[in-house]
This record gives C-alpha cells, structure tokens and sequence, in this order.
C-alpha cells in the first residue's frame, strides 16, 4: 500500500476531536445498526481470529503479541512492536459483506509517546473484495484511512463507508507506520475496542394517503309544482220557463223568465 504522509501534529488533533465529536452519532446513528461483525474485538485474553503482515517489500521485522495490562475500557489489547527496519504493519480481519451496505467502523489505539519514533502512528482501513473470504479482486477501492499519532492517552479513529456494488466480503484493518528514523529501534502501539457494524439506511415509512374529500351531497331535488287545478267549468244555470194558459186550462202561450 502506498505510504502515506505523517500527518502534522494539527491533524492529528483535528482527528482526535472529530473522532470524539462523532463517535456516538457514528456508531449508533441509525437504530438499525446490526451487531459487532468482528470475532474477539477486545483482545481480553488473545490474539485470536486476528493476523498481523508486513507490508509487501518492506524489509521490516515486527512482533503481534497479547498484552494483558494496557487496554481501554479493560485490561487486555493487542501489541505491535517494529523491532527493525522502517515498516508498515497491518493487523486484520475479514467478515462478509452485504453489496451496497453502509458499514462504521471504529477502533482504539495507544501509541505512547516515550522510546519510540515521533513519527509512528495508527490508522484504521476498509478494504473491499470482489469475492468471500477477502479474496478475488482487490481493486474494488479502499475506504478512508485516517490516522491517530503518538499520545500517552488512547485515541479513538472512525470510519464509515459503503461497500461497492460486486462486494461479497471486507477486511477491516489497523495500520501501524513505525520505525523511519533507523537509530530508533522501539516502535510500538497497543490496539483495543475494534467495532464493526453495518447500518441500513432506515427504511422509509409510507406516508398516510390522501384521504378523499366528502363527496358533494346532491342537492334535494326540485320538488313538482301542485298541478293547476282546473278553473270550476261553467255551471248552467236553469231558466224558469212561465206557461200562461185560460180559464178552461188552455196553453195561450209560454215564456222563459
């Protein structure tokens, strides 16, 4: 992996408080964040489920050992110690991967600041891999490697990133940079609290559907008009009809009143 530069001291501490100022909307942002993925993260007891390597054509030599007394929040971590030659160390583990995933990744680390190079720090890297067990094509991208230097406190280093499209599995990686000065031959870092999770982004809830406005109500409908009653018809009136007659009875005529 190509070296990178040591970081001034005022990165260094812009590290440390932007670690501080996220670690816990980082690790617990979204409350679908799943367990730990790594297997013996706090090296209480051993080293065990963790491999340590030398950078390819360093010509370095290094030690991985438990230490039972330094560690954060309890005894126990993991010990690098750079016993010659300028190198790059690297202490991992590789997990599945989901593709796509949004993984957060945070660890610890020591670096006191006596008997050893001013110039050793610690990193932590996630790697991609295009097929299970970390291997096949590694050229899938590096997530961000930040770094921490030497402090006689630990420090806390964080990485989020997400996983590209082909990835089937991950490594989750300390780097230690140590020893550049070759007079200095007592580069060391204690490693502890390594946490790593992955974050599906919340599921969004459906929004409540419009619900339809009350339909119009027809209005009441025109009732009929009471038909005309028709005018009373013409009642014809009787014509008195007089009937003159004589004295022996005779009609002598009529006339209508």
């Amino acid at each position: 992996m190509r070296r990178l530069a040591a970081p001034s001291l005022g990165f260094a501490l812009l590290a440390i408080t932007v670690s501080a100022l996220v670690i816990a909307s980082t690790l617990g942002r979204a409350s679908g964040a799943g367990p730990n993925l790594l297997v013996n993260p706090n090296f209480d007891t051993d080293t065990a489920s963790w491999a340590s390597v030398t950078e390819s054509g360093r010509l370095g030599t290094h030690t991985f050992t438990h230490n039972a007394v330094e560690g954060n929040p309890t005894a126990g971590s993991a010990e690098i110690h750079i016993t010659a030659g300028s190198e790059i160390v690297y202490v991992s583990q590789c997990v599945a991967a989901t593709p796509l995933m949004q993984y957060d990744a945070m660890g610890r680390a020591l670096i006191p600041l006596a008997n050893q190079d001013a110039l050793t720090q610690v990193g932590l890297l996630l790697t991609w891999f295009a097929g299970p067990g970390c291997t096949g094509t590694s050229g899938l991208g590096d997530a961000s490697l930040v770094y921490v230097s030497r402090s006689d406190s630990w420090q806390t280093v964080i990485v989020s990133a997400t996983a590209l499209a082909d990835t089937q599995s991950m490594r989750f990686t300390y780097e230690i940079d140590g020893k550049f000065v070759a007079a200095n031959d007592n580069s060391y870092a204690f490693l502890d609290t390594a946490t790593l999770v992955d974050n599906p982004p919340p599921t969004p809830t459906a929004t409540n559907t419009a619900t339809p406005t009350n339909t119009a109500t027809a209005t009441n409908t025109a009732t009929a008009t009471s038909a005309a009653a028709p005018t009373n018809t013409a009642v014809p009136t009787a014509t008195n009809t007089a009937i003159a007659t004589n004295d022996k009875g005779e009609v002598t005529g009529r006339y209508d009143k």
